[in-house]
């Protein structure tokens, strides 16, 4: 019998039947197709028996060339389209029972993308082998995903490039021996093919803006790489793909890194260095990521993990899952792990690097040459990330720096930060750098007389204010964060001087360092302004330092409101209580005003040095925030503290504004986030909403500051003496807070000093990065007063919006100064729960009752009685009250 050839077999098979085109019309149409691709036939396609395995698109964007590209760009051997909007991969044809295909392309209704239950299938014969199956029964064992991207690595083109990722440009150009620009025109492959024809060729190219295509002969630094969503303007020649962005280049080119195949993770993991998670994962943006490691890994679409080995070597089958970032490539999936090897020359081992001791670091920089930031920085990282440099060095916890000299010798003994990836180990301070020096290499250290500023770049110059309550102890001194509280002025018409000191003392005895002087449009706001800015100013003689910062309110003010901004800032750039950064520079904020354009002018025009952390609302398309607003030294996300949804309190906020925000830590620039315990609002002007504030939002949040406090470098807390959205940590006074008309539910019962008590306790795990040791035990309760599902049909304003975003829960914290017991007791019905020393997250539901009283017992004895004024049930209220009774003691 004479063997038939893959071509002539599948051939073979067509002839059998009517050969289904993958054309709707009877007039003959080319494809295009990358090279050894064809269409194969129309094959049946259900949920129980797919024709290929794996789907990989569904959407209005479906074509025969864009799902081939799909599969092509993955590794696949087979692509098929199905239903339309479909398009699905895999090595091998599982279903080769033949049918007709009639449902038009999503996106080119010329085109047929299979059908209902069919798939138009097209196969790659050049590449990789594919296996059909002649019968269900008989099908050919299934090509492994390792082994198909081994086969892939193998058989690729030795001229293919591949994506290096996003990476932030600049008017310097990371690619800029030679350019071109299409408004028509500009693909992915037209660029390589510009660069290309150069002389001599340039072999890394990069698209941008849609249309722009830039050459070079290098890559872009690691340090420049971004997130692969900022990438996303369409390609000007090809809707179907992304040409870069806005100062975001798409950059190709050779790679070092070659797929090692799938292999099995354990907990234990089995490329054991940083793990980084993204979700815009791709190959490229880990292997970024990885730089200066030999190995790395994608996994169950977001996540990424680095090592200089591999602890398992067991092969997978279960890298299945599309990359975050990428729906065409495969990034891992469940406890399976895509693993790239590098061909680059290994970094020195770090065993190769002495310590020099700590030193003084300063704005022109001790190490000057190169700069890296890392949430899990150790100074082992940091040495691999300096390979070729004489000279590491570790500073403010999460910071590595570079060069083949130091520029001051000026020795230091404030590395105090713990590493961000390793807290038994050291990593610098504010403006303190641990040095390392690479065996062998040549000395240099240049005498210098500079001295450092007083905190890091973008810092404040305010001092931790408390280091230890009543109830707990820090544990290390201040790193250079800063927390501050949004003061409504709006709110303190009836204030006086003495109301302002009593209010900083509270503050600062709970370590908070300033007010954020939320402003309006009201003529006798600057004069209260004066007073806490001079209330401030006069308590530095007690030994309390606290600074007060403006924050305009653009709701209230306008875009026009130009001469205003300037006076006020002229008015209080050179008061002593002005909040400023080590440079001088005079914080400015604001709540909103993210549609001016003036910001910029209208900053300058005040004559002052300033850092302009704002508050934007809109969120700005295309080009980072800083670069359609350059006056930004900073950002400020007002938002990040409460849930978006009925969900619980998470980070992705914080994360898209920090990819979209543009601003550079590095460089100074100041991120702010934002912490809150509660939001109620139920006023006749329209607003009547709760955000979730269960889960015991304010110390989630914090936790989770702490947990972010590299990438975070002051805290705002929202608020003061917000009463009408009831998320004040201060005193309810009637007699001088101006409540809203209408805001009755923010009344002196409804109290939440409670969560001011806890701030102290918070702002210092936060500022040192060490959890306070509880050295008294101290217990907070909250709770609402009636059901979340109570119909108050006299209410004139109506049903609460999102009010089932709520449960009826009580809510307690204990901290602990070791093991208990605590019982709660609550309309005659009890619950005990063993507790351990720390802090305890406990919660239990609402019964009707008129208090709360909580038992702590420990080693046969009671430690505290408590009784909280915490009611529910009592009466039907006349309105709606979503707001919280909070208490402490004992």
């Amino acid at each position: 019998m004479v063997a038939l050839s893959p071509t002539l077999l599948l051939s073979a098979l067509n002839q059998a039947v009517s050969f289904s085109s993958p054309f709707l019309h009877t007039t003959a149409t080319t494809l295009a197709l990358p090279e050894g691709w064809s269409y194969q036939n129309c094959y049946q396609h259900s949920e129980s028996g797919h024709a290929l395995p794996v789907k990989v698109y569904s959407g209005s964007a479906n074509s025969l060339s864009f799902c081939v590209a799909k599969c092509e760009n993955a590794g696949f051997a087979f692509a098929g389209t199905s239903s339309g909007e479909e398009c699905w991969c895999g090595d091998e044809l599982v279903n080769s029972e033949l049918d007709t295909c009639s449902e038009p392309c999503s996106n080119d209704s010329s085109q047929t993308c299979g059908g209902r239950n069919q798939m138009s299938v097209f196969s790659n014969w050049s590449t990789t082998r594919p296996t059909i199956a002649t019968t269900p029964s008989k099908r050919a064992k299934r090509t492994t995903l390792a082994q198909r991207h081994h086969s892939l690595s193998l058989n690729k083109r030795a001229s293919a490039s591949q994506s290096l990722g996003c990476f932030v440009d600049a008017n310097t150009r990371v690619l800029s021996l030679a350019s071109t620009s299409s408004s028509t025109g500009m693909t992915t492959a037209s660029c390589q093919s510009f660069c290309a024809s150069h002389t001599p060729s340039l072999p890394y190219y990069g698209t941008e803006n849609g249309n722009e295509c830039w050459c070079g002969s290098a890559p872009p630094p690691t340090s420049l790489a971004a997130s692969s969503s900022d990438c996303s303007t369409t390609c000007t020649g090809d809707s179907n793909s992304k040409c870069g962005g806005a100062w975001r280049i798409n950059v190709y080119g050779p790679s070092t890194w070659t797929s090692m195949g799938c292999f099995a993770d354990q907990n234990a993991r089995t490329l054991a260095g940083p793990t980084y998670t993204d979700a815009a994962m791709t190959p490229a943006l880990c292997q970024q990521k990885c730089a200066g490691y030999a190995y790395a890994g994608t996994e169950y679409q977001t996540q990424c993990f680095c090592g200089n080995s591999m602890t398992v070597s067991t092969p997978s089958t279960g890298c299945s899952l599309t990359c975050g970032g990428d729906s065409s490539q495969i990034c891992g999936g469940g406890w399976a792990l895509n693993v790239y090897k590098t061909s680059a020359t290994a970094p020195p081992t770090t065993s190769a690097w002495t310590s020099m001791g700590c030193y003084v670091d300063q704005s022109a920089r001790t190490l000057a040459a190169a700069t890296f930031t890392d949430a899990a920085m150790t100074p082992a990282l940091c040495q691999t990330k300096c390979a070729g440099y004489a000279y590491s060095g570790v500073e403010y916890g999460t910071e590595c720096y570079c060069a083949n000299s130091m520029s001051n010798s000026a020795t230091s003994s404030g590395c105090t930060s713990t590493c961000g990836g390793d807290s038994s180990k050291t990593c610098g301070g504010g403006w303190a750098i641990n040095v390392y020096h690479l065996s062998g290499a040549a000395t240099s250290v240049t005498t210098s007389t500079s001295t450092a500023a007083s905190a890091p770049t973008g810092g404040s110059t305010v001092t931790t204010q408390s280091t230890s309550g009543s109830w707990w102890t820090a544990n290390g001194s201040n790193t250079g964060k800063a927390v501050t509280a949004h003061v409504i002025v709006g709110n303190t018409y009836g204030r006086t001087s003495a109301d302002w000191t009593n209010d900083i003392k509270l503050a600062a005895a709970q370590n908070i360092d300033a007010f954020a002087l939320n402003m309006g449009s009201d003529s006798w706001q600057p004069d209260r302004m004066q007073d806490a800015y001079d209330a401030a100013a006069a308590l530095s003689s007690q030994g309390i330092t606290f600074k007060m910062f403006v924050s305009f309110d653009m709701t209230s003010l306008n875009c026009g409101s130009t001469g205003t901004i300037v006076s006020i800032m002229q008015r209080f750039a050179s008061h002593p209580a002005q909040m400023k950064t080590s440079a001088g520079e005079m914080w400015v904020s604001t709540f909103d005003g993210g549609s001016c354009s003036m910001w910029q002018s209208t900053l300058n025009s005040a004559g002052v040095s300033y850092k302009f952390i704002p508050a934007f609302f809109n969120d700005i398309s295309g080009a980072t925030m800083k670069a359609q607003q350059p006056a930004m030294g900073g950002d400020f996300l007002w938002g990040g503290c409460w849930p978006s949804s009925d969900t619980p309190i998470s980070w992705d906020n914080d994360n898209y504004r920090i990819e979209r925000n543009g601003i550079n830590r590095g460089a100074g620039d100041i991120y702010m986030a934002s912490v809150s315990p509660w939001f109620f609002v139920h006023l006749n002007s329209g607003r009547n909403s709760i955000f979730r504030s269960d889960d015991w939002l304010y110390l989630e949040r914090w936790e989770m500051l702490h947990d972010q406090r590299s990438l975070v470098d002051a805290v705002e807390i929202i608020s003061w003496n917000d009463w009408g959205e009831s998320h004040y940590i201060s005193t309810v006074d009637p007699d001088t807070g101006d409540i809203p008309a209408g805001a009755n539910y923010a009344s002196p019962q409804f109290d939440h000093t409670a969560f001011l008590a806890m701030t102290g306790y918070y702002a210092s795990y936060f500022k040192t990065g060490n959890r306070p040791t509880v050295t008294a035990d101290k217990i907070f309760m909250w709770s609402r007063t009636h059901s979340a599902g109570l119909s108050i049909g006299s209410d004139p304003i109506g049903p609460v919006q999102n009010s089932g975003w709520t449960t009826d829960m009580l809510i307690v914290v204990l901290f602990a100064t070791s093991p208990g017991t605590l019982t709660i007791n609550q309309g005659g019905t009890s619950w005990s729960q063993a507790v351990v020393a720390g802090p305890n997250k406990l919660s239990h539901g609402l019964v009707s009752t008129s208090s709360v009283t909580a038992v702590l017992t420990r080693n046969g004895g009671t430690v505290f009685t408590f009784t909280a004024p915490l009611t529910y049930g009592q009466s039907t209220p006349s309105e709606y009250n979503f707001n919280v009774i909070s208490a402490a003691g004992p």
